[in-house]
């Protein structure tokens, strides 16, 4: 338990007059009986607090502790002046040379701002909540084996101009201020993208890399090349009963596309235009 202000002032006073820790302890027992009587340590500890510091009440508060250096109130300002700049700014980017740690703790508890990340959404047409619902009745009422029997095709692409998954950006605000932000990029048009080929249970059949975009002449000769010898490995004779599953993208649409599908597949195709339409925005 911390002593009072009034037996700290009692405790120098009496030092002071008599010059011995063990007559102040006396006198502090009789005149605070129901306290126990400082140590001869914390007496000449107080004295000296007075005598240095003008006053023995603890001085502890901003004193105690690891000395805070790199949220300093100069760093603070060189922060807050970054962001104020260009609110996408990063740690990594920052000038102020300190540590991402450092950096992240300035933001969240010396400014109170937060960092908000950009959300990518798909805008739905007025009749794509019917083509949806449509296709998730029908789905509903295949056999539960049904998905074992479903062949997804599908890329994505890894552009070399500076445009990242949308992860990776993100903008700071104050906190419950969620701001309005574009993330711009390169013009260049220099990419690898990837095919991938799943079933619909998730086990991935095959992927292929290639360069920039996949053409309609590119995308038969995948299918001859590799889809289907891959497809006859994995499937063998079930192939006949295979659903292939494709969006709408140009290459997928072209008329030797359509043909090749159609000669493999029947009416087991589900995309764009075709008597089970893959839903729009779905993916």
């Amino acid at each position: 338990m911390q002593l009072t202000k009034e037996q700290r002032i009692f405790i120098v006073e009496k030092y002071f007059h008599e010059k011995s820790s063990q007559q102040v302890i006396q006198s502090f027992q009789e005149h605070f009986p129901e306290r126990q009587s400082p140590t001869k340590m914390t007496i000449w500890r107080n004295f000296t607090r007075y005598r240095t510091e003008g006053t023995s009440l603890n001085l502890n508060k901003g004193r105690s502790g690891r000395k805070r250096t790199g949220r300093s109130e100069e760093y603070v300002r060189i922060v807050q002046g970054e962001l104020a700049e260009n609110p996408q700014i990063s740690a990594r980017k920052s000038g102020s040379d300190v540590t991402k740690s450092t950096f992240n703790r300035i933001i969240t508890l010396d400014l109170e701002w937060h960092p908000y990340k950009m959300h990518v959404r798909n805008k739905l047409l007025d009749n794509d909540l019917l083509r949806r619902l449509n296709f998730a009745q029908w789905f509903l009422q295949r056999n539960v084996r049904f998905v074992n029997d479903i062949v997804v095709g599908d890329e994505a692409a890894y552009h070399l101009n500076g445009k990242v998954n949308n992860h990776n950006v993100h903008t700071y605000a104050p906190k419950n201020q969620p701001p309005n932000f574009n993330f711009g990029v390169g013009i260049s048009r220099e990419k690898v993208s990837v095919w991938m080929e799943l079933r619909g249970n998730g086990h991935v059949i095959a992927s292929y890399f290639y360069n920039n975009n996949l053409n309609g002449v590119e995308y038969l000769d995948l299918i001859n090349n590799r889809i289907v010898p891959r497809l006859l490995e994995t499937y063998g004779n079930r192939i006949n009963r295979t659903w292939w599953i494709q969006d709408g993208a140009p290459a997928h649409r072209t008329v030797v596309i359509r043909e090749k599908l159609n000669e493999l597949f029947g009416n087991r195709i589900i995309t764009l235009n075709q008597r089970i339409e893959w839903p729009p925005q779905i993916a």
